[in-house]
């Protein structure tokens, strides 16, 4: 579980503008890291890439900073945009088992001719209570999903990588615990994209019902919260 935090343009801003600019740099590097390690999850999905599109972007909104009033998305934060098709900035507070932690992220969208990729670098802070031992986490990753032989099947390939560094007292089982959260954190991500385009799917198969039969309560994933039609 989590919480979005506030986008602060006096604390965030220079932190925010130095992701920005390195995730330009993984994506032109992202060909040769992904051969060099190969990618550690790849998928078969049984949805056309532009509901994966749209499931993917709805996912990562829901997870995005809040932003100052004056500010109307992410795109407006000044952020270096570069050759990417969109950009968004999260701030989230995550809580697993008794330890809280906050993540600062940046992620670009690329539009390719054959594909669709996402690259993402990020920061995290995990502060130990009453005590001076400190971890921190660099997150890279990259994901991209390429149409399958049919219509209705795409594929979804994605790397990525944690580094971490600690003050000098760190104890390694202390390192440990915070890598496998961060292991749960990931995998909760996909579990969110893997739920969003489930619900997807289930309201476009009952919205296409709806001209022969009345259908009660149908319901559509928006932003992240079910709404009636």
């Amino acid at each position: 579980s989590g919480d979005n935090l506030v986008y602060d343009l006096v604390e965030d801003d220079a932190v925010f503008q130095a992701l920005a600019r390195t995730v330009d740099d993984h994506y032109m590097d992202m060909d040769r890291v992904l051969g060099d390690a190969g990618t550690r999850t790849c998928a078969f999905l049984p949805y056309s890439m532009k509901r994966v599109e749209k499931a993917m972007w709805r996912r990562l909104e829901s997870e995005s900073a809040i932003l100052p009033k004056t500010v109307q998305s992410s795109r407006d934060l000044g952020l270096p945009l570069g050759t990417a098709s969109n950009l968004m900035v999260s701030k989230r507070k995550v809580r697993l088992d008794d330890v809280s932690f906050t993540i600062r992220l940046v992620l670009k969208e690329f539009a390719e001719p054959d594909r669709l990729v996402y690259v993402w670098d990020a920061v995290g802070d995990w502060p130990q209570p009453n005590t001076a031992l400190h971890v921190s986490t660099r997150e890279y990753g990259w994901i991209y999903f390429e149409p399958g032989d049919s219509p209705n099947l795409s594929i979804l390939r994605s790397l990525v990588l944690v580094r971490s560094t600690t003050t000098p007292t760190v104890d390694v089982k202390l390192l440990e615990h915070v890598m496998h959260l961060y292991r749960h954190t990931i995998e909760a991500r996909y579990q969110k994209l893997e739920n969003t385009l489930v619900d997807a799917s289930i309201c476009s198969k009952k919205a296409s019902c709806v001209g022969d039969a009345v259908v009660e309560d149908v319901c559509c994933v928006d932003d992240g919260n079910k709404q009636l039609l």
